[in-house]
């Protein structure tokens, strides 16, 4: 409702269209400590499972998927 996703399924979709990321090249070792590295990202932790949405004051994602 409030624009989060869950992080397994995003981390899925993201490595299915990018199969050679490296969340290293965005911040982080993890998809969850990569987000956690921006400050347009908001993660939350429950239970286990996280979760992740851009912050609403921010205009535009700045996160981008380069390929070489």
């Amino acid at each position: 409702d409030e624009g989060w996703v869950l992080g397994s399924p995003l981390g899925s979709a993201i490595r299915k269209a990018h199969p050679g990321i490296k969340w290293s090249d965005f911040g982080g070792a993890t998809l969850k400590k990569a987000f956690a590295a921006r400050s347009d990202f908001m993660v939350s932790q429950v239970s286990g499972t996280f979760k992740v949405r851009r912050r609403k004051d921010v205009a535009q994602p700045s996160l981008k998927v380069v390929q070489a």
